[in-house]
């Protein structure tokens, strides 16, 4: 029997799509900034559970609303937060706070004779040309400001952003940095041996931490094989083994869509904790696959070698202390193993001397890199807690603190405390008709929205004199003294990654909402969802 709908048109739609972005936009934007506020929630699993945060995008993805409309308001809305949680770790109640700005004006200034869907173009050109502000205003990290961003990303918990800060010191800049529970009640950091190769899952079924986009698997086997797998039965063997000892599986290799959809099948049924990363095509990826082979003891089935796919066993498969898979990596932290070790030397001495006697500088540039991964090394966050509720708000703190400092390793910083979007807003020239004006009007009252509301949480007000001061040169307000100072320098700064992607995901969703004069849904009996 088909399902009863509920339509909404105009502005019946409107104020219910509305007043969903509000009520999460509300309940999210009180954490922003050195001075915001904590959320407490009541656990969905049990009688007087808690958790206590600051965390926006925790506190985003925690709300379901009753009216249905409403809701799905609060999804579209979580969906800008949840985009930036994964792609930059960071800026995720920026980026709703952006949201709601966006909206609201929108509806004050969006007038019925207007073109609604010229405004929303204008706005998109208008936002690609302030992340092209944003890109040139960002500056290299330093050491220093390594710090800052790790400090100010975890709420300004001076001592676990220094940790953060003092483990990317340890592994490079272009290191990898993990977050994992204490077994005593205090954080420390430490660096192991570990390999990061630029790619990830080849689909979203193998996925088990669906906020981050990754899987994690502990003292997998892995295979890793040159040879195209056309159906999980050529390593049935291997698998049966897999499942019998209740380990995870992973293959580096080739796989067919056959073999693909299998394991996908395997995943959905939970018969089996699988994934399978692409390692490329060609020599390199031969050479990619033998490495990964050295530091995981496996035995790389090759094609071009007499190995036969039919006669693949136990012996061939490797193994690893912890192998994390996201979407477009994959760190692989090898167990402590002497022959592991020995293999491993061995290649680095080969790699060395092919550096050495190179004369091609991408060649030497490709021989270093396979070097850097091999002699790679992976930092520790160790979060200490004496509960599963203070555990759990640290933990957000710690890979939030994480990626901001990566975004920024990757992308440079700009001034924080909404200085950087609020600068560029004083700089905007409008356009000539009026769609292309209300679209700038609308982008501006958004681009200064974080700033406000920072200053609401840190219960600052400012004259008019001041704020027309702020963003002029970098300048900006310091929350926690309530001076004027240079943000940059004050070491008050956000990675420019974050702050795009915030922005970017932002008017995606707004203009999504903006544009919506229907909704669509299901018929709740007796008012219940």
């Amino acid at each position: 029997m088909p399902i009863v709908k509920n339509l909404a048109f105009g502005e019946e739609a409107r104020k219910s799509l509305i007043s969903g972005i509000n009520k999460i936009s509300d309940a999210v934007k009180s954490t922003l900034g050195a001075r915001g506020n904590t959320v407490l929630l009541e656990s969905e699993h049990h009688i007087g559970g808690m958790t206590i945060t600051k965390d926006g995008i925790t506190v985003a993805r925690s709300i379901t609303l009753e009216d249905p409309i409403e809701n799905l308001a609060v999804e579209l809305v979580r969906q800008a937060a949840d985009r930036t949680a994964v792609h930059a770790a960071d800026g995720t109640t920026t980026s709703i706070v952006l949201t709601q700005a966006l909206v609201l004006k929108a509806d004050e200034l969006i007038k019925p004779h207007m073109n609604k869907m010229s405004v929303i173009r204008h706005l998109r050109k208008a936002t690609e040309q302030v992340i092209e502000q944003i890109k040139g205003l960002a500056i290299p990290i330093t050491d220093d400001n390594l710090r800052n961003v790790a400090v100010i990303s975890a709420n300004s918990d001076i001592e676990l952003g220094e940790m953060v800060a003092d483990a990317y010191q340890q592994v490079g800049l272009k290191g990898t940095i993990l977050v994992e529970r204490s077994k005593t009640p205090f954080s420390y950091s430490e660096v192991t041996n570990g390999m990061r190769i630029n790619r990830g899952w080849t689909s979203k079924y193998f996925v088990t931490d669906v906020a981050k986009q990754e899987t994690v698997m502990l003292n997998p086997y892995i295979l890793v094989c040159d040879q195209k797998i056309n159906s999980l039965q050529d390593i049935e063997p291997l698998l049966a083994l897999a499942i019998s000892q209740r380990r995870p599986f992973l293959i580096i290799g080739d796989v067919s869509e056959n073999c693909l959809e299998s394991m996908n099948l395997s995943m959905v049924k939970r018969a089996a904790h699988l994934c399978h990363v692409q390692s490329g095509m060609g020599w390199r990826g031969a050479e990619l696959q033998e490495d990964i082979a050295i530091m995981t003891g496996a035995h790389y089935w090759a094609q071009g070698a007499s190995d036969n796919l039919e006669l693949i066993n136990a012996d061939a498969l490797g193994t690893a202390e912890k192998v994390i898979i996201g979407l477009d990596h994959t760190v692989i932290i090898p167990h402590k193993n002497e022959e592991i070790e020995i293999r491993k030397e061995g290649r680095i001495a080969e790699l060395e001397q092919r550096i050495a006697e190179s004369t091609d500088v991408n060649e030497t540039n490709y021989l270093k890199e396979r070097l850097s991964n091999i002699q790679g090394a992976v930092g520790k966050v160790y979060i200490g807690a004496v509960s599963d509720i203070e555990y759990k708000e640290l933990k957000d703190r710690a890979d939030d603190c994480v990626g901001a400092t990566a975004a920024a390793i990757s992308d440079g910083i700009v001034s924080g405390g909404g200085i950087a979007l609020l600068g560029i807003s004083k700089q905007m020239q409008y356009g000539n008709d009026e769609e292309s004006r209300v679209a700038w009007h609308i982008l501006k009252h958004a681009l200064q929205s974080p700033f406000y509301q920072i200053l609401e949480n840190g219960g600052l007000k400012l004259s008019a004199n001041d704020v027309d001061l702020m963003g002029v040169r970098g300048k900006g307000i310091n929350v926690a003294t309530g001076e004027a100072v240079d943000m940059i320098t004050a070491g008050i700064i956000d990675p420019a990654k974050i702050t795009i992607t915030a922005l970017s995901n932002a008017v995606s969703v707004a203009t999504t909402l903006i544009s919506t004069n229907c909704v669509i849904t299901n018929a709740r009996a007796n008012g219940n969802n």
